[in-house]
């Protein structure tokens, strides 16, 4: 197996596949001029690349820029993901902070039933529709309805904020008055998925409180603006538990089309750390003032 690939067959980088941890001075050295500012990101960034290449589950990158930002984009993400978990909205919170914190304990709650259901194969309630559960593997839990696997549709902000509000006001054992379609878009992006990798949870409610999204663009579904990380295949290594080869494309491009990773560009040159980072790209996202 191959962890590493940077460079696409055909394009106009060069392929190279990095499988060892030997492999990391070379991409260190390749990337000397992009890890040279800030003066932290450099010593900072040596460790996740070494667990990057000596891991178990293969990556493809365009660019060997992309393995920078992908370790990035995937660290704040956690941060995000640790901010929304933790229920105490000290002073300083923001709206969108509230929001993502109240979301995130709502939609947590189901996503939990949808696992446990999920470990033993067994049925899932939600809506008064009823999913039955394939557990593949560690964490990769299929859902059908009515004989059919669900997989995404045409699911946008709109449809999302719709399903949530109902979920929030009326409860999950209230009937969706709403499209059964968009539940199980629901079921897929907001339950099957972050059971697998939980950072898309909060790639999922950042998409939905982005105050300036037009509240019909697409939101997940086959690579139109703002599709969400692993909406798509090659995303998940069932065997290994782990995300697949094409996640960290996904989630960057995911980033660019959202403008999160404009904000990140923004804000890392001047950062004086990564938990600096943390804070300067959290108050842009204005989750904290």
């Amino acid at each position: 197996m191959t962890p590493v690939t940077i460079g696409l067959p055909g394009g106009a980088h060069q392929r190279v596949d990095y499988t060892q941890g030997a492999d990391v001075p070379t991409i260190m050295g390749n990337l000397a001029n992009r890890l040279a500012a800030p003066p932290w990101l450099s010593a900072w960034f040596q460790p996740h690349l070494l667990a990057l290449v000596t891991g178990p589950a293969s990556y493809v990158f365009d660019t060997a820029d992309d393995v920078v930002d992908w370790i990035v984009l995937r660290e704040l993400a956690a941060s995000w993901r640790r901010f929304a978990a933790n229920p105490a909205v000290p002073a300083g919170v923001e709206s969108r902070g509230q929001q993502l914190k109240t979301k995130y304990a709502l939609v947590e709650q189901i996503r939990t039933q949808y696992a446990a259901a999920g470990a033993l194969g067994g049925n899932f309630y939600l809506f008064g529709l009823t999913y039955q559960l394939q557990n593949a593997a560690a964490n990769h839990f299929y859902a059908s309805r009515n004989g059919h696997v669900v997989v995404y549709g045409g699911f946008t902000r709109a449809d999302a904020r719709r399903v949530l509000d109902h979920l929030e006001h009326k409860g999950a054992n209230t009937a969706y008055p709403g499209e059964g379609l968009h539940v199980d878009n629901f079921v897929c992006a907001f339950l099957a998925e972050p059971t697998r990798w939980p950072e898309e949870q909060v790639f999922n409610l950042l998409a939905v409180t982005r105050p300036d999204g037009p509240g019909n663009t697409q939101m997940v579904g086959g690579g139109v603006a703002g599709t969400l990380p692993m909406a798509g295949g090659s995303t998940w290594e069932p065997a290994l538990g782990a995300i697949g080869p094409q996640l960290p494309k996904r989630a960057l491009d995911h980033a660019r089309s959202e403008g999160i990773k404009d904000l990140i560009d923004d804000r890392l040159g001047n950062s004086p750390d990564f938990q600096a980072l943390v804070g300067r790209v959290a108050r842009r996202l204005q989750l904290i003032n």
